[in-house]
Parts: structure tokens; C-alpha cells; sequence
């Protein structure tokens, strides 16, 4: 049996902030095939820029896309860190709260709306499915005001995971918090390969049952 992995997203998804081939999705893969003994085809759909509107809108939108999740076994997400830093670019410019206010606002619905398509357009097949996802690290430690919207970001998604089956959530905030110097690439925003691999060592001891 050759597993089919799906991971779609954003530019943690893409890998940017590391050389091609050693980013997130690539090492889960080699985790996953290992784990599992199976052959692992990886088909990876990564936006850099990508915000939760755009993905929702994405898997409303695209058959191809659709039909690949349709036929996965395991699928990972990565979304809603561009959703926080426009906010948080957005306040640097007048310090208004209210950017975060509508960046959550406006990412709590889609971000439902992404973990339900997936459970949706699954529907009908009898083989299992696993969904892995992360919380959001902060990339702006030093600011206050983004480690308290950082943390209302990622209760939201720890309850709304709580819905579906076979979904489990990554603590990708843990991972990164006090060692940013150490996983960040130079741009301060995107992990660097060992972030990368320490994320998806992360999603490795998730586990893949009921796949195996």
C-alpha cells in the first residue's frame, strides 16, 4: 500500500526559511514512511502569503485540490500565522487593538470552515484519515500585546480541533517559545531547517492511528 500525504497551507507548509527539500513536509514524509512502513507520497500545496481566508477559499474552490485531499491519508495544515502578522503590521503602524480583534474575528469561521471541508470531502470513503494541524508560534516575543493575541489565536484552535475525530493539534508555540534564536530563519518569521525538523518531529509523536 502507498500512503497518499497531503499538506497544504501557508510558507511554513512551503518550507521558506530553509534550503529546498529539508522544510516541514519533506521530513514528516520520511517520519511518517518510517512509522508506518509504507511507501509515503508526498503532494504538497503551500502558499507563501497564504491566510486562512485564501485557504478556505481554496478548498472551496478547487477540484484538484479536492480530489487529492479526497484520496489522502494523512494531511497536514498549516494556517493563520499570516492572519496574525497583518494585524500585528497593521498596529505597529497606529497601536490599535482592534486589527487583532478583527484578524480573529475574521480567521475563527474560515479556520472552522477549513477542518470541516476536510471532514467533508472525505465523505463516502471507507479508508482512514488523519489530520494534523499546529498552533501559531510568535515571531514578536517582545511585544506584549502579540503574546496575549498570540494565546486567544491558539485557544481557538485547540477548541474548535476539539470537534472532529482523528485531528490532533501541534504545539508549534512551545516548540518555538525561548528558542527563537535557535529555530528562526534570519528573517525572524520563518523557521530554519532545524526548526523544520523539530516541527515535524513534533508531528511525528502526534501518532497515526488508526493508520497504524
Amino acid at each position: 500500500m502507498v500512503y497518499i500525504y497531503a499538506a497544504i497551507g501557508d510558507s511554513l507548509t512551503a518550507g521558506v526559511g530553509a534550503p529546498e527539500g529539508f522544510g516541514f513536509a519533506p521530513r514528516y514524509r520520511h517520519a511518517a514512511q518510517e512509522q508506518l512502513r509504507q511507501p509515503v507520497r508526498l503532494a504538497t500545496v503551500g502558499v507563501s502569503g497564504m491566510d486562512s481566508t485564501g485557504l478556505a477559499r481554496l478548498l472551496r474552490s478547487d477540484p484538484e485540490l479536492r480530489m487529492l485531499l479526497r484520496h489522502a491519508q494523512l494531511i497536514s495544515v498549516t494556517i493563520g500565522g499570516n492572519d496574525l502578522i497583518a494585524a500585528a503590521k497593521a498596529f505597529l503602524i497606529d497601536e490599535d487593538p482592534a486589527h487583532f480583534e478583527r484578524a480573529l474575528k475574521t480567521f475563527k469561521p474560515c479556520y472552522e470552515s477549513i477542518l470541516r471541508q476536510l471532514t467533508e470531502v472525505r465523505n463516502g470513503r471507507d479508508t482512514p484519515c488523519i489530520v494534523r494541524t499546529a498552533n501559531l508560534y510568535n515571531p514578536f516575543p517582545g511585544q506584549p500585546v502579540a503574546v496575549r493575541w498570540v494565546a486567544r489565536f491558539n485557544t481557538y484552535i485547540q477548541e474548535c480541533a476539539k470537534s472532529y475525530s482523528n485531528l490532533a493539534v501541534a504545539d508549534l508555540h512551545r516548540l518555538v517559545s525561548g528558542s527563537e534564536s535557535r529555530l528562526l530563519a534570519p528573517d525572524r518569521v520563518h523557521l530554519n531547517a532545524r526548526g523544520y525538523q523539530r516541527m515535524a518531529e513534533l508531528f511525528d509523536r502526534l501518532g497515526y492511528k488508526p493508520l497504524g
